[in-house]
């Protein structure tokens, strides 16, 4: 008699995860590619999703997209279903941050931090959830830091807009 063959836990699920050409976002994608996931690299620099996508396996693709664009995350957001026929699961995890003493920072510096730490996840988890809902099913993980809960020093914008 033959051992039996064991899957792995997330084969055949389809799994957004932005930010993910590099840093967290790039470990999480290879732990949920390693578990079987098809994983979508999300990023703004469409060559190294694709690049991080193609050393993943399982079907993986990478798509290029500005979480703070609405009309990009929602064009990634029909690629996906289209290609895939849903969404499983969205991992938000792109985030950025400037390090700099209060005082200096300018208005620009805080739009950009709030637009993708706090926006893009809206705009992220918006589009996706569209489908969730419509399929029945679906989860959201949203990556915050311990910033958003105790603060850190030199990230006041980062701090608010994560907690």
């Amino acid at each position: 008699m033959s051992a039996p063959t064991q899957t792995a836990p997330l084969t055949d699920r389809v799994i957004i995860v932005t930010g993910a050409a590099s840093g967290i976002g790039k470990g999480i994608a290879n732990r949920l590619a390693a578990d079987g996931a098809t994983v979508v690299v999300a990023d703004l620099d469409a060559q190294k999703a694709a690049d991080t996508a193609s050393a993943l396996g399982n079907d993986s693709i990478g798509l290029a997209a500005d979480v703070t664009d609405r009309a990009a995350v929602d064009a990634m957001v029909a690629e996906v279903v289209e290609r895939f026929g849903r969404i499983d699961v969205l991992v938000n995890n792109a985030g950025w941050d400037k390090v700099e003493p209060f005082m200096e920072s300018t208005p620009a510096t805080w739009q950009r931090v709030i637009a993708i730490n706090l926006l893009g996840t809206l705009n992220c988890t918006q589009s996706a959830a569209e489908h969730m809902i419509a399929a029945g099913s679906g989860a959201v993980i949203s990556i915050g830091s311990d910033a958003g809960r105790v603060g850190s020093s030199g990230e006041a914008v980062y701090s608010a807009a994560k907690g």
